[in-house]
């Protein structure tokens, strides 16, 4: 058994180091300020807690269980943000490219019914393919048409398999509401 003579005495314990780990500043790759923890996940929650009751910041973000905390304290800051210019260059707008998917589709071997339109959710827009199931009592396998893309002109897409008729009672208008 060793036991800590002297100096040991004085340092604190290493749990106490760990809990008031600073981090240390990064950005992501928005140009975000924050902190990077590493395995000091508590001290990245207690961090957390700091930007959400002492500064009372406008944005916060969580990464990899409290290992990254992005924020920023003012609303300027998050103006600033947001008008940033992104680069679409390879992306179309929505609608062309919602036709392009038709005429891709169009191509295609596909007997049963089938319509193309957008849609977005909070992870952004989509291109929504409706292909009714059973026309023609045969499985239509749209997919070997769209696996050779892993987005179509910028966008991800879902297939949609819909029973027969369902296009017809539900147009694609209708769908966006």
């Amino acid at each position: 058994m060793v036991r800590c003579v002297g100096e040991c005495k004085s340092q604190p314990p290493i749990g106490f180091m760990k809990l008031f780990h600073t981090g240390q500043e990064t950005q992501d790759c928005d140009r975000i300020p924050g902190r990077y923890f590493g395995k000091h996940w508590l001290a990245g929650f207690l961090f957390w807690l700091y930007c959400h009751i002492v500064w009372k910041c406008e944005y916060i973000r969580v990464e990899d269980f409290f290992e990254y905390v992005y924020y920023i304290k003012n609303e300027e800051a998050l103006e600033q943000i947001c008008n940033m210019t992104i680069d679409v260059s390879e992306k179309l707008p929505i609608k062309e490219a919602c036709e392009a998917m038709e005429d891709f589709l169009n191509t295609c071997e596909i007997d049963n019914e089938y319509d193309v339109f957008f849609k977005g959710d909070p992870a952004g827009l989509r291109i929504r393919v409706r292909l009714e199931r059973y026309q023609d009592d045969r499985e239509e396998n749209i997919r070997k048409y769209l696996r050779q893309f892993t987005s179509f002109h910028g966008y991800d897409f879902l297939i949609l398999h819909v029973p027969n008729g369902y296009i017809e009672a539900f147009p694609k208008d209708r769908e966006r509401s």
